[in-house]
């Protein structure tokens, strides 16, 4: 199982919300935000590039660390915390 959750599980998951249907959908999500934004589920961070300037701080909840720590790459000149 933890062969699964570590390695296959993490890919299938970014690979699913990074298709290009459901790009739309996330800029909607995403648009009107502003301030500090907890994110639950924030997976391997595809929405990151998407939170508009007025977005000061973002804090990531997921429970895949490994999905954490792709997200934690993603994320370059925001104040972002992980947990």
């Amino acid at each position: 199982m933890r062969l699964y959750e570590k390695h296959i599980l993490p890919r299938l998951t970014h690979l699913a919300m990074g298709q290009d249907q459901l790009l739309p959908y996330r800029r909607r999500a995403a648009s009107g935000l502003h301030g500090r934004v907890l994110e639950i589920g924030i997976g391997s961070g595809l929405n990151l590039a998407l939170y508009p300037e007025a977005v000061r701080q973002i804090i990531g909840v997921d429970p895949s660390p490994e999905l954490l720590s792709r997200a934690a790459q993603t994320s370059h000149d925001i104040n972002i915390r992980f947990r």
